[in-house]
């Protein structure tokens, strides 16, 4: 999926403003119902390595975690404006965010790795991927 702006990874739980609204949504399954106009989703969060990791230079740009099993990327904008106060609260591991962003978000599935079934990539102007380092290392 395609984003141009400042994005955000984490699990879309930790956004929700009231139970209610988690329910609207479907459990983060419809973000679109509280007014997201783009959101990429990953579902089997679990299987994810909570560190974002910036693929040219090497530097981590932060972690991410996930209560309900999904995470989602989406616009930071979009999070500020259904919830100004989603950081209160929250550990900033529990989200990345990832300025200036435009490129491609995708989740590809890593071979051979029994502890890390998928990566999310982003390819584009800052090329990121969640990944564990000596997983990202081994890579290079």
């Amino acid at each position: 999926m395609n984003f141009k702006g400042d994005i955000i990874i984490t699990d879309p739980c930790y956004l929700m403003k009231s139970q209610s609204d988690w329910s609207i949504c479907s459990y983060g399954d419809d973000l679109g119902a509280l007014d997201f106009t783009s959101s990429f989703k990953v579902y089997s969060a679990d299987m994810i390595a909570n560190s974002i990791f910036n693929t040219d230079t090497n530097q981590l740009l932060g972690e991410i975690k996930s209560d309900s099993g999904m995470l989602s990327v989406l616009y930071l904008d979009e999070v500020l404006s259904y919830n100004p106060q989603f950081e209160k609260g929250l550990s900033p591991k529990c989200y990345t965010i990832i300025k200036g962003f435009n490129g491609e978000v995708s989740k590809v599935k890593i071979d051979g790795d029994p502890d890390q079934a998928y990566a999310i990539v982003g390819k584009g102007n800052i090329n990121f991927r969640t990944d564990v380092l000596k997983l990202y290392l081994s890579y290079k």
